[in-house]
């Protein structure tokens, strides 16, 4: 979408220019890279924010405000904002929440604002219950929040891709923060994941050997018995699981030397 671009252009710092005149993120006069640029500048200021988010009329003046203030407000200013920031997501059409969601996640490649909230911003996290909204914010939660966080989730139907990429994202995650989901239950999310069309690359594909092995073979044999409903970086670590618990097999010249091979071979065998 075309805030999304201009988001981008605006990550490209020119010198002298700060938004060339820009002061209100819905100016029209100027352009919405300039207004984006100018918004960059007031990243530790919510009330600015709060006070552009009552100009805001229209979906896609409600997509600007919550793209721009999660890809570039500092963790302080969407913390205090994370109801406001909840709301706007609320009253967005379906398919322009699922751009929203999409253009949140990708930000995080531009924008080096777009870091975790601090302890001091995490007051009302646990109160959010908008799929989108949580399907956005988690990402700028420590792991063991954004966990938390993501049990709401879980009790609802996963009817939509990128709530279903969020869900199989944290289950991986909850179980190496501590294993506390069971294997079954692993599974089970998975499926169900994938049945909502989930595509996140959930990084259970990299994990150590070690913790492979924590995963266990009768997960292993789960995945796989499940395979039509699995994420496939579930299935690659599945077989990884599986390939890893086979006993190394013993070389060829150990064997050939326990089961002499060569015995009563000529003396002059090998000048044949």
């Amino acid at each position: 979408m075309e805030a999304e671009i201009a988001s981008i252009a605006a990550s490209i710092s020119v010198k002298g220019e700060r938004g060339r005149g820009a002061s209100a993120l819905f100016d029209d006069s100027r352009s919405i890279i300039d207004r984006i640029r100018y918004a960059r500048g007031q990243l530790n200021k919510p009330d600015w924010w709060g006070t552009q988010l009552g100009a805001a009329s229209t979906d896609f003046d409600r997509f600007i405000w919550a793209l721009t203030c999660f890809a570039w407000a500092s963790p302080d200013t969407v913390g205090s904002l994370m109801h406001d920031f909840e709301s706007t997501v609320s009253l967005l059409a379906q398919p322009t929440k699922d751009a929203l969601v999409r253009a949140c996640k990708r930000s995080s490649t531009y924008s080096r604002s777009n870091k975790r909230l601090n302890d001091q911003s995490l007051t009302y996290y646990r109160e959010l219950s908008d799929p989108a909204a949580i399907s956005i914010l988690w990402r700028r939660l420590p792991p063991l929040a954004s966990i938390d966080l993501m049990r709401n989730l879980w009790q609802q139907e996963i009817d939509s891709s990128y709530v279903a990429d969020a869900v199989l994202h944290c289950t991986a995650l909850i179980w190496f923060a501590g294993g506390k989901v069971s294997p079954a239950d692993m599974i089970r999310a998975a499926s169900r994941c994938h049945d909502a069309g989930a595509f996140e690359a959930t990084g259970i594909r990299h994990l150590s050997k070690a913790d492979r092995r924590s995963l266990g073979v009768d997960w292993a044999k789960a995945a796989i018995n499940n395979s039509w409903s699995m994420p496939s970086d579930f299935l690659y670590m599945a077989y990884r699981v599986l390939d890893q618990e086979r006993p190394d097999p013993e070389p060829v010249l150990k064997v050939a030397q326990r089961q002499d091979w060569f015995r009563g071979e000529p003396d002059n065998w090998g000048q044949r």
